[in-house]
């Protein structure tokens, strides 16, 4: 028998049908962002089956599990339109493929799942703070969903805005420290002519000193206002409780150049110069909190990064080894010849290499938009556009050696990527000796990989190539020329990317 509900199960139940109208509004404002994407083209989404929805009376796991259905068929349509979007509409296909990266991270199939298990169970009040869970982690997706921008472009943003302002509190310095100087040869000629004057000396020459001082005052004034504007952009977009790096010390040099401008128009350049050391100390405050927070933030950028690069390997490498595993059988056969069965084979691979092909271009974006590596970019077009080649012949459908032999290089090279950047991302974690590239982040932003592991991946490039070209030489009757070429092209590619990464180590 059936235990009563209790006041715990009756929250819970309370809470059910609150989740359940959340995670709908979750699912209606995915479809209306993703709608105007869709609207005008011939684009057909996989038939999911969707059930309908259980009855207001049925029993509370049955309507947990129709929430956990829900889920699954979001992430699968999500994936869908990852690469229907991936040519398109690139931010949307990115924005997409972050909130399937957090949901498969955060386990939220996992956790609806053991939500239904212990709702079965009559364990109520663990079944509400899994739901509680859920339902936090299902608005963060919300979020992400609906955000105008993606959380590695809000982390660009914010880390170019404290670029910008380095740069400003840099140039306010050196322009201070010019002020300085200046005002200490006006001190000195004023007092100098003060000397003269006591034995009768010479007027004229103190009238100069002093037009220098009213000169010196609107510089520093000038300098003021820029300090005071700079202030204003590094404040922009921040709440007034809201701690900007550097503000405070920036308005209080500020300050003491109102304090010298106005000392310089009394005539006191000694006092100025007082006011202006003032400035200049809190001035490099300023820019040594604004490096402290631009560290942590390329820190989180990296990261960020590269948390998303990996989880587009591992599902490129998860997709094309499924579109292998597919095809394989059919190298060198007849499409006339195939069996319906065989058939499907084709087009589940040809299916599977398309959502790789997808979330390479997703992949190479991040490089490309990174910026900071030479030798990756270039690796992974060259694997893009192996992958277009692949996808070329299963369209046609024909499934060749050269076309499998491809698709394993594919694979291997992604494996290697996906060696590379997680060995970066688990260094990072570990808190260990900095690599290479991170002993720079300083005073710049540290390389994505370092140029260690850039080598290696031309490395492994290169003996990719020379292991393909021996293979096809020995074991094909007729040399495959069109292969042949494109390895020859590839390897002048790689000894240019070589070429570059030595240029950029040597900087």
């Amino acid at each position: 028998m059936n235990a009563l509900p209790t006041t715990t199960s009756r929250h819970v139940l309370a809470q059910g049908r609150l989740a359940r109208r959340r995670f709908g509004a979750a699912i209606g404002i995915f479809l209306a962002i993703s709608a105007p994407a869709v609207i005008g083209r011939d684009v057909a989404f996989e038939d999911l089956g969707d059930p309908p929805a259980p009855a207001a009376d049925a029993p509370l796991p049955a309507r947990q599990r129709d929430v956990q259905a829900r889920l699954e068929r979001l992430e699968a349509r999500m994936a869908q339109l990852i690469t229907m979007l991936s040519e398109t509409e690139p931010d949307k296909a990115d924005r997409l493929s972050e909130g399937l990266d957090f949901a498969g991270r955060e386990r939220l199939r996992a956790r609806a799942n053991e939500l239904v298990s212990a709702l079965e169970s009559g364990r109520y009040g663990e079944a509400d703070a899994q739901q509680q869970a859920l339902l936090e982690r299902l608005n963060q997706l919300l979020q992400m969903l609906t955000s105008p921008i993606s959380g590695l472009e809000r982390l660009r943003e914010a880390r170019e805005r404290l670029e910008a302002a380095k740069r400003a509190l840099r140039e306010l310095s050196d322009e201070e420290t010019r002020h300085l100087y200046f005002t200490g040869r006006a001190a000195d000629e004023l007092k100098a002519e003060g000397n003269a004057a006591d034995s009768g000396g010479n007027p004229e020459a103190e009238g100069e000193a002093r037009a220098q001082l009213r000169q010196l005052e609107g510089m520093q004034r000038s300098t003021r206002d820029r300090a005071s504007e700079a202030l204003e952009k590094m404040r922009v977009g921040r709440s007034a409780e809201e701690s900007t790096p550097g503000a405070a010390p920036l308005e209080q040099a500020a300050e003491s150049m109102g304090r010298a401008a106005d000392r310089l128009a009394e005539g006191g350049a000694q006092e100025a110069q007082g006011e202006q050391q003032e400035s200049l100390k809190a001035l490099q405050k300023a820019m040594n909190e604004v490096e402290d927070a631009l560290r942590q933030l390329r820190k989180d950028e990296k990261e960020e990064t590269l948390d998303a690069l990996t989880a587009r390997l591992r599902r490129m490498i998860e997709s094309e080894e499924a579109a292998l595993a597919s095809i394989d059988p059919l190298e060198d056969t007849q499409p006339s010849q195939w069996s319906e069965a065989q058939l499907g084979r084709a087009q589940e691979g040809a299916q599977s290499h398309e959502k790789a092909q997808a979330e390479c271009d997703l992949a190479l974006r991040i490089l490309r938009d990174e910026g900071t590596t030479v030798a990756a970019p270039a690796l992974l077009d060259q694997v893009s556009f192996d992958m277009r080649l692949v996808g070329d012949a299963l369209a046609k459908p024909e499934v060749t050696r050269m076309a499998t032999g491809t698709l394993r290089d594919v694979i291997a090279l992604l494996q290697a990527f996906l060696e590379a950047a997680e060995a970066e991302r688990d260094q990072m974690s570990e808190n260990q000796q900095p690599s290479q590239g991170q002993q720079q982040a300083n005073q710049q932003r540290s390389p994505l990989l370092p140029r260690s592991a850039e080598l290696k991946l031309l490395r492994f490039a290169q003996a990719r190539i020379n292991d393909r070209t021996r293979t096809e030489f020995e074991s094909a009757l007729v040399p495959n020329m069109e292969l042949f070429d494109r390895l020859a092209a590839r390897q002048e590619q790689l000894a240019d990317q070589a070429r570059r990464l030595n240029e950029r180590g040597e900087q």
